[in-house]
């Protein structure tokens, strides 16, 4: 008979040598025992037994088969509010479930990120020189004219005037005689972007161009095409498929991108995984294309108006991106 989780687990196991036994069953030791004997007690060791949220929860291996990663309440999938207690909104499941993975042989490392959230929405005034009507890098020549750049995001409303028209190929194929956008991946998303939403509003900062020949509002690389890859369906939640995906189709067998921006990040963490999976890739694979990544909405502290240490959020702060912050 296989040992219960409580047992497996050196800090909940009666039988550790270094366990203080204190005779009192209301007392737990250590606030560290204290902690996993609880989580065990309202998570994964309930009746409910977080039944929820292995229901939502979605396995994804990660690309170099080393891994996989778990994805709790992914937008993908509806949610079952009635029962919150054996959810993944109830931080005793999560916790019980990082330490019942902690306790199997064939398991090295377990690591927790963030929801990756859309960033810089105030961005678009800050463009070339800050000053109404004075574009210098377009003045020299600087246009982006003959570059595609990925815009990693939310979507992009195609037929927005500073886009559009796109002919609907693009969902399917590259298509570079399109005005603007020449190729949409929506494996991970859906076909267009909100009213107003993030990618859109991105995509306008770095290429967009007006059709109707009014210039004020247009992107800084102005003679750019675009590629998207929308991470977002709807009102959901961002997706996160990882930087091989990403990267595979943006280059597009070295014919599409090499230039990537993606606006949004997960909080700050010291070289997580995925910052190594995005270094292996730019370095291996993908020498010629520069990713630019956002450092973050969380650098000023309001209270204080002073800057915050360890905010850069990723994959800015992976080593060979580049971050960009304002």
């Amino acid at each position: 008979q296989a040992p219960s989780l409580s047992n497996a687990f050196s800090l909940t196991n009666p039988q550790t040598p270094t366990r203080r036994q204190l005779g009192d069953s209301s007392s737990r030791g250590s606030p560290r025992q204290a902690f996993w004997e609880e989580s065990l007690e309202r998570g994964l060791e309930a009746n409910h037994g977080c039944d929820n949220m292995f229901d939502a929860m979605e396995i994804r291996p990660q690309y170099n088969l080393k891994g996989f990663d778990i994805v709790l309440n992914p937008s993908s999938k509806s949610q079952d509010t009635s029962d919150i207690e054996s959810s993944a909104s109830n931080v005793h499941c999560i916790s019980s479930l990082i330490m019942a993975l902690s306790v199997q042989p064939s398991v090295l490392h377990v690591e927790v990120d963030t929801p990756i959230v859309a960033d810089d929405f105030q961005a678009q005034w800050i463009t070339q020189s800050k000053v109404a009507g004075q574009r210098p890098f377009t003045d020299a020549g600087l246009t982006g004219k003959g570059q595609i750049v990925s815009i990693i995001d939310s979507g992009c409303q195609v037929d927005h005037r500073y886009f559009g028209s796109t002919d609907e190929s693009v969902f399917r194929t590259w298509d570079k005689t399109q005005r603007k956008i020449v190729r949409y991946d929506s494996s991970r998303g859906d076909t267009l972007d909100t009213s107003g939403g993030h990618g859109t509003s991105v995509a306008g900062v770095v290429a967009g161009a007006s059709s109707s020949g009014e210039d004020e509002a247009d992107g800084i690389a102005v003679g750019a095409k675009l590629h998207i890859f929308d991470m977002k369906k709807g009102n959901g939640m961002y997706t996160n498929p990882g930087p091989r995906e990403i990267l595979r189709s943006l280059y597009n067998n070295g014919d599409g991108a090499k230039i990537a921006n993606g606006s949004w990040s997960t909080k700050y963490r010291a070289y997580p995984t995925s910052c190594r999976m995005y270094d292996d890739e730019l370095y291996e694979d993908y020498q010629d294309v520069v990713f630019v990544a956002s450092a973050g909405n969380y650098g000023r502290n309001p209270q204080r108006n002073i800057s915050q240490m360890r905010t850069i959020g990723n994959p800015a702060g992976c080593k060979n991106t580049l971050a960009v912050g304002a």
